[in-house]
């Protein structure tokens, strides 16, 4: 889809760098070896800050934000975390979940949207605050030990202007792996060759319903299965008024419904537990578009027995196959079995 650049300039970049105060517990009561859990502080830091980077880079586009910022949870994921920081880690995913959506929400202009978001990240940022206080606190790890610590080897690709930063003094002691994404910036959406003409008919025939589960959350100590059910599945017409779709691509719209079959609570469910894989493997994350402003299926956290829906947009080849997928997990990797699929064509 034709995403103009937009100059990334959201009242998110406080949420990046938490205060820790003077007194905090260790919330899980897991024995943690302090040098695991400052290794572990820094590192998942330097990722974060280097988000804010991402954030605070002149010409960066939406879509490339949000690559960037998928790339660096899936390294903060990747790091050797210490059982006591659990907690630390669950509200990690929420801000990220919702960095992506706000983003989102700014490329396409929508206010109503990103008020909301920002609303709710305050929410997060305080609950990420007092996870990171618990942990930190007990072996004295104050927020300016890691204010400007960023990962070895990472650096913003040439799409973008690197913003100029103040040097630390020392520099940090946190040793990174290579990250998954190069200098020369985020990855294509997809590699599937460029093609023209309408988009390859649907051979969706809906609706479908699958469930998960039961699925035991150690995060929260609860198990439920969830009931997802596709509706319908349509591209939307070209028109002088619709969105326009990059060139090889089409704009899908999926209608959506789940259901929390129990037996306990579901902490949160939204668009990014839904991707689409088209037929070279490639997972491709929903987009905003006018045409879902009206039934958008936001994130909720869900008790026994409720139900939610919506729609989503995807911006997908003309041609080949397309599976939609949900995963429990959407920044994990997908494993056979762990997750729903639903042919689409």
């Amino acid at each position: 889809m034709n995403m103009r650049a937009v100059v990334i300039t959201l009242l998110v970049l406080a949420l990046l760098v938490p205060v820790l105060p003077a007194q905090a517990q260790d919330p899980t009561g897991a024995d943690c070896d302090p040098n695991e859990v400052q290794i572990w502080l820094t590192e998942r830091q330097a990722w974060r800050n280097a988000t804010q980077d991402v954030l605070d880079a002149q010409g960066m586009s939406v879509p490339n934000a949000r690559n960037y910022l998928h790339d660096h949870l899936q390294q903060i994921e990747d790091l050797d975390r210490p059982g006591c920081a659990d907690e630390a880690m669950l509200w990690t995913y929420y801000l990220y979940s919702n960095l992506q959506y706000l983003l989102t929400c700014g490329g396409a202009a929508n206010t109503a949207c990103v008020r909301e978001m920002q609303e709710r990240l305050a929410d997060y940022r305080q609950r990420d605050d007092d996870a990171i206080d618990a942990l930190g606190g007990p072996f004295g790890f104050g927020a300016d030990a890691f204010r400007d610590v960023r990962p070895a080897g990472w650096a913003l690709g040439p799409g973008a202007e690197e913003p100029v930063q103040d040097q630390p003094d020392q520099p940090p002691q946190a040793i990174q792996p290579t990250p998954i994404m190069g200098a020369d910036g985020p990855p294509a959406p997809s590699d599937v060759p460029e093609q023209t003409g309408p988009p390859q008919a649907l051979t969706f025939a809906g609706p479908q319903t699958k469930q998960f589960g039961p699925l035991y959350n150690d995060e929260f100590d609860e198990t439920y299965t969830v009931e997802v059910t596709v509706q319908n599945a349509r591209f939307v017409p070209e028109t002088e008024m619709s969105s326009v779709a990059a060139p090889g691509y089409a704009l899908l719209i999926v209608d959506l419904a789940a259901r929390n079959l129990g037996p306990d609570y579901i902490a949160e469910i939204g668009p990014d537990n839904f991707q689409v894989s088209d037929s070279t493997g490639n997972l491709l994350d929903s987009i905003y578009i006018e045409e879902v402003a009206e039934c958008l299926f936001d994130y909720v956290d869900m008790e026994a027995g409720a139900t939610t829906s919506g729609c989503l947009s995807f911006e997908v080849p003309l041609t080949g196959a397309l599976d939609l997928r949900y995963s429990f997990d959407p920044y994990g990797d997908y494993v056979e079995g762990q997750y729903l699929t639903f042919s689409l064509r």
